[in-house]
């Protein structure tokens, strides 16, 4: 069993690929929690519940590219090669943990069992307050459509994070917010 290619603390943002079962894989963000062991939820309507369940594996892609998140955690985007170009990767076995109700919504944990481990290139780390508030957005933003959520708070944190971008972001940063709004006008986005 191949390890975690960084230490993880809390829950780390990243950007999945499930195959589809007709040689695709879909793209979508995925909190992953750290503990023993490392888990994720799904939801019973998302396509990457859907895969997960019925093949039970994925590949966690490590990236601070605040486009390639606001893609994965709004838009459709299906791709034939599993592997994004991330710095790192990992190819995970998904195995069922717990399940339960989040009001009406079904949600799914599973254990994230690291089988290869790739990294592609090491960085400098530095925070960017941009990418993360970048990030933050996405995630409200993908949560918009979830029944029994404060669409309020939620909207209010994209608004929050959306004045991050315009005084700290560079060019990246501020296209994918405006992809993010977008993909939020597009009503199959929600």
């Amino acid at each position: 069993m191949s390890a975690w290619p960084l230490d993880l603390r809390g829950v780390t943002e990243t950007v999945v690929t499930t195959p589809a079962g007709d040689g695709t894989h879909r793209v979508a963000a995925m909190g992953i929690h750290a503990g023993d062991p490392v888990w994720a939820r799904t939801y019973g309507g998302s396509q990457t519940h859907a895969n997960l369940r019925a093949c039970g594996e994925c590949v966690v892609h490590f990236t601070r590219d605040p486009a390639l998140v606001v893609e994965a955690a709004l838009g459709e985007q299906w791709v034939a090669d599993p592997h994004l170009g991330a710095p790192a990767r990992v190819e995970i076995e998904a195995r069922e943990i717990d399940r339960g109700e989040a009001g009406e919504t079904p949600w799914t944990e599973w254990a994230l069992d690291p089988v290869d481990a790739t990294v592609e290139r090491r960085t400098v780390p530095r925070i960017e307050r941009a990418v993360g508030a970048v990030v933050e957005a996405a995630v409200a933003a993908s949560r918009l459509g979830v029944p029994d959520t404060d669409r309020d708070r939620l909207l209010e944190r994209i608004t929050d994070a959306e004045s991050v971008v315009d005084s700290c972001g560079d060019q990246r940063a501020r296209a994918a917010m405006r992809r993010l709004h977008q993909l939020r006008a597009d009503p199959a986005a929600e």
